[in-house]
Order: C-alpha cells, then sequence, then structure tokens
C-alpha cells in the first residue's frame, strides 16, 4: 500500500548534501513541502492520500499516474456511499494534490481543475451545504459567562482556569484546538507549555507551537483593563498553577492533567447553559467568530482584522456575524 512520501530527516534539518543530484534535491523539497505544513494539516493529508490509495485498490486501478477521471470517481464515492460533507471531500482532494505534487511538484492543481470544479458545483447544488448555525461569543455572552464563573461555579481554580482560557481564546481569536491538547496526553513540541508564556508591562505573549493558519506564531494580548481584563486573568491563574516545570502543560486540569479540548468543551457547555443558552449552538469556534464579529463592528478595518485572527485571505469574512441590531443600524445609515 503507497504511503504518504517522505524523505530523510537529515534533508529537512540542513546539513549539507552529500550528493548533488536532481533526485536529491526533489528529495529534499518534498520534506521542505512537508515541514511546511501544521501538523493537523499533514496528518489530514496523508489520511487523504491513504483513503484514495484504499479507493484505487478497491477498484483494481493504478495508483500512479494520477489521473483527474480516478479523482472525480473517489469525489463521487466520498458523495454517494461515504456522505461526507462536500467541504470535507475538497479538504481529501488537497490532500491528494498535496501528496501529488511531494512526488512532482509539477503536478497540476487539482482543485483549478475544470472537470473537478464542475463536478464540485454539481454536487452543491444537489446537496446544498448546511447553515452553520454556531452563534458567536459576543463580549456581552462572554461577560455573562465570566460572572458566571466569579461568582463560584466549580471550583475556585476550575473557576480560573475557565475565566483565563475564555478571555484567552476571545482576544486571541483562537481555535480551540490551539490552546488545548488532543487528548489527556500531553507534547511540549506541540502543545502550549508554559515556557511559551511571557507577561510584558503591558501585554503577554503565547507562543502557538501549531497553527492551522500556518505553523507556529505568537499572539499577543493586551492588558486592556478593567474587571474582565485578560492580562489580569492570566497573572491570576500563572500563579494558582502548581508546577513551576518550563515544559508542563500551560493549562492543568485539578487532576493534574493537561486541558484536553473535550475537557474544555465539556466544562464550557455547563458554564452556556448557565447562561441559560443553547450549548449546542455554541463550539469552541465561537470565540474565534465572536471575536470576529465584534471587531468587525467596532469598525476595525481589513487588514487589522485579517492580521488579528492571523487570516491569509478573506475567509476572515465568514466568521462575522453581525446581529440583527447591527444590520438594522446599517441600512439606517443608508437612508437620506
Amino acid at each position: 500500500m503507497p504511503v504518504a512520501p517522505s524523505c530523510s530527516p537529515s534533508l529537512v534539518t540542513g546539513p549539507r548534501l552529500k550528493e548533488h543530484s536532481l533526485q536529491v534535491y526533489l528529495g529534499a523539497a518534498k520534506g521542505y513541502m512537508r515541514n511546511g505544513l501544521a501538523a493537523s494539516t499533514l496528518r489530514s493529508y496523508d489520511f487523504a492520500w491513504r483513503s484514495y490509495a484504499m479507493f484505487c485498490s478497491s477498484l483494481s486501478v493504478p495508483l500512479f499516474p494520477l489521473c483527474v477521471n480516478v479523482v472525480c470517481a473517489f469525489v463521487c464515492h466520498c458523495t454517494d456511499v461515504r456522505h461526507f460533507q462536500t467541504c470535507y471531500i475538497k479538504g481529501l482532494v488537497a490532500g491528494i494534490q498535496f501528496n501529488a505534487r511531494c512526488l512532482d511538484p509539477s503536478f497540476p492543481s487539482l482543485l483549478s481543475n475544470p472537470a473537478i470544479k464542475l463536478l464540485f458545483k454539481g454536487i452543491g447544488k444537489a446537496f446544498p451545504p448546511k447553515v452553520d448555525d454556531r452563534l458567536p461569543f459576543t463580549l456581552s455572552v462572554l461577560h455573562a459567562m465570566l460572572s458566571v464563573l466569579r461568582r463560584g461555579y466549580f471550583s475556585r481554580y476550575i473557576d480560573s482556569l475557565l475565566d483565563c482560557s475564555l478571555l484567552l481564546a476571545f482576544y486571541g481569536f483562537l481555535r480551540c484546538g490551539e490552546f488545548t491538547t488532543r487528548a489527556n496526553a500531553f507534547n511540549p513540541t506541540s502543545d502550549v507549555c508554559f515556557s511559551d508564556l511571557t507577561f510584558h508591562p503591558e501585554f503577554f505573549n503565547l507562543f502557538l507551537r501549531h497553527s492551522k493558519s500556518g505553523g507556529s506564531c505568537f499572539v499577543v494580548i493586551a492588558r486592556t483593563g478593567g474587571p474582565f481584563c485578560p492580562f489580569s486573568s492570566m497573572l491570576r491563574y500563572v500563579k494558582m498553577r502548581a508546577s513551576s516545570d518550563p515544559l508542563s502543560p500551560l493549562f492543568i486540569t485539578p487532576a493534574n492533567k493537561p486541558m484536553s479540548q473535550s475537557w474544555f468543551s465539556h466544562h464550557l457547555a455547563q458554564v452556556v447553559s448557565k447562561c441559560n443558552l443553547p450549548p449546542g449552538r455554541y463550539s469552541g469556534h465561537s470565540f474565534r467568530i465572536g471575536a470576529a464579529t465584534s471587531a468587525a463592528v467596532q469598525g476595525l478595518s481589513t487588514a487589522t482584522l485579517q492580521q488579528l485572527g492571523r487570516w491569509s485571505s478573506s475567509a476572515y469574512s465568514s466568521s462575522v456575524r453581525p446581529d440583527a441590531a447591527s444590520i438594522i443600524k446599517a441600512q439606517r445609515s443608508l437612508r437620506p
């Protein structure tokens, strides 16, 4: 069974190439291309490649050369047999395209192929995408949740842990997976460590070791002042942490385990319910949506929004969810 392309780690880390040949340089290119992706993206792309290879094998179709007609058949299989959403299938095709380019950098774009574009357009008409009904954590909702915690909801430690996590997620435009772990297992090379947090007089830095926006990056959180200041909240939590090990998880549960995504989501849902809000309409991504919506309402420029959310394109616009009041105000501003 073909596996995702890889190369010798020595070619990725930069020692001198021992042989000067085209194949050696192409081998290095494969490694650098894979190294350029976030770990989660790479896992998804490798899964897509394995799925496509298994599909070809089930039909006794050769994997190479990679043919557009076989990819079209794979897309229809994912739609009609596996019942995958169109956006997920596009991600699988992107994974196939990436791995094909690791083998041959000149491989053309599958997602730009006219036949595949028309295929996805037809699937989109046959199976309209579900409306994303997730609600944003706006500032007012965020403050309501923080008020619940500060009145004492779980324990003093858990309330402080969640308090700073909620504020960090909102002001940092973070995805839930960027500051939590996938499970109780902690990997200091990819998960947020205590040493990744640095305080300065007017802000603190958090180094994200992996980000969907593209590799590692620094997130700056300002000292905003007031009762809901993310800087003060993080400082309070740090003083309550039991461990001072720089390589320990930044966020630790009372069981002395790293804060997993499931642990965070479970406690978040309880806080949302306490605020008399429907927990099924909110998720970890609601912080990013809420931050983008709140920033847009404040009139921040497109360039600033993209910078704050680490968006490399206009994809940020899908995270802006203006409420009815904002729409009415905007419409009234158009009257003569």
